[in-house]
């Protein structure tokens, strides 16, 4: 499985025409159809960027079948849905975050299979949909096991964000030379001197944050 981690910085600059504004607020919302067994998923399928607005389509899979398609992970925050989109070509509300994610994800024209929980699991609070969670969540470990790659949205760009992307490219960049086809040089084997550098680079960039969520090198 490979796990990419979403550019914070757009290459598709179709994005920006795209104002959640345009869907009005009565039109008809979207009622997620009850899965067919135990085994289905719903994968999206997100229309590219030259349509304007954001439109996808729900299909039901079977996991069996080992569908194509894209694991999406973010982070709710708390947030609510409340920006409008359209599924089917009718309404359907999701985060912020879903929505820039979303945004940022999608390709100038050609479609995209994604699976992200929030969409792909009906939200709507319903006991239906609360029976459906009893099902989806449990499976979820296999979905994203068994997914192309998993996508990992880490949120709009900002200055700790910029310092950490660049921390990390530094890091990579002092190990490479330790790399060798498969076969990785072990820690205690890399030169004092590197090693070092590695640290006080490190040092230097835990100094500028008041959290540091990862700490093993």
């Amino acid at each position: 499985m490979n796990v990419y981690f979403a550019q914070i910085a757009s290459s598709y600059q179709a994005r920006e025409h795209f104002v959640p504004g345009r869907i009005m607020s009565d039109s008809i919302m979207y009622k997620h159809r009850p899965l067919g067994s135990a085994r289905s998923i719903r994968i999206i399928s997100l229309q590219g960027a030259s349509t304007g607005e954001l439109y996808l389509d729900l299909e039901e899979s079977s996991l069996d079948s080992s569908p194509l398609y894209e694991a999406l992970s973010y982070t709710w925050d708390g947030q609510t849905p409340d920006q409008p989109i359209k599924c089917g070509g009718k309404r359907l509300d999701i985060t912020r975050n879903c929505m820039e994610a979303l945004l940022r994800l999608r390709y100038p024209s050609q479609q995209r299979s994604l699976w992200i929980d929030s969409i792909c699991i009906d939200q709507s609070g319903t006991e239906v949909s609360k029976e459906e969670k009893k099902h989806q969540i449990p499976l979820m470990g296999e979905i994203y096991g068994r997914c192309a790659r998993v996508l990992i949205w880490l949120g709009q760009e900002t200055e700790a964000s910029t310092r950490s992307i660049r921390y990390l490219r530094d890091v990579s960049d002092h190990l490479q030379p330790f790399k060798s086809g498969s076969k990785h040089t072990p820690v205690h084997e890399i030169p004092l001197t590197d090693k070092e550098r590695l640290w006080k680079r490190r040092a230097d960039f835990q100094g500028q944050h008041y959290d540091l969520y990862f700490s093993r090198l």
